[in-house]
């Protein structure tokens, strides 16, 4: 008998279906969508949601801080994005009462994505090298050491983005 009352704990994370390992709960758990999935597309367990005030941590932490503490985010249907003008699904700023566009607002807060480098081995190695990067047979393996060389260029140029576009994460409108 599972030791879960309905909040997800018996879910755990894996290969299934968005994440996690589905199993014979008899409350028959499933991961929940945070309500911004339209912009994080988080999916968890019901009970991490219920520890970020309804959110996913990401969520909690973007949207649920001051000043607005608004955590969850409203959505609309169709409105006139006054950033590219196009006409289509919006989403309340969390800072003031502007609304703009999702795609607009997901880059604005997400920023530019970049390309992680892809491991040059098979997921079984990659598993292998993720559980011991520092065992002394990677040390001499010219992939790894190349995907090494990019991984730390990746990370760089990750953090120069959000550096460079720390302005885009306010609203456009009233910069707050």
């Amino acid at each position: 008998m599972s030791d879960c009352n309905g909040d997800g704990f018996c879910l755990r994370q894996g290969d299934g279906p968005n994440g996690y390992e589905l199993n014979d709960c008899p409350h028959k758990c499933v991961p929940e969508e945070c309500p911004n999935f339209k912009v994080c597309g988080s999916i968890n367990p019901k009970a991490i949601l219920q520890c970020h005030k309804g959110t996913c941590m990401n969520c909690a932490a973007m949207f649920g801080k001051p000043p607005s503490y608004k955590g969850k985010l409203i959505f609309y249907d169709s409105v006139e994005c006054p950033v590219c003008l196009d006409t289509k699904p919006g989403v309340k700023q969390p800072n003031c009462d502007h609304i703009i566009c999702i795609d607009c607002f997901t880059r604005c807060q997400y920023g530019e994505k970049i390309q992680q480098p892809v491991f040059p081995y098979s997921r079984d190695i990659e598993d292998e090298y993720d559980n011991a990067p520092d065992d002394p047979k990677w040390l001499n393996d010219l992939l790894i050491k190349k995907y090494k060389e990019e991984w730390l260029l990746y990370e760089i140029a990750v953090d120069d983005n959000y550096m460079k576009e720390q302005g885009l994460r306010v609203c456009g409108l009233c910069r707050k």
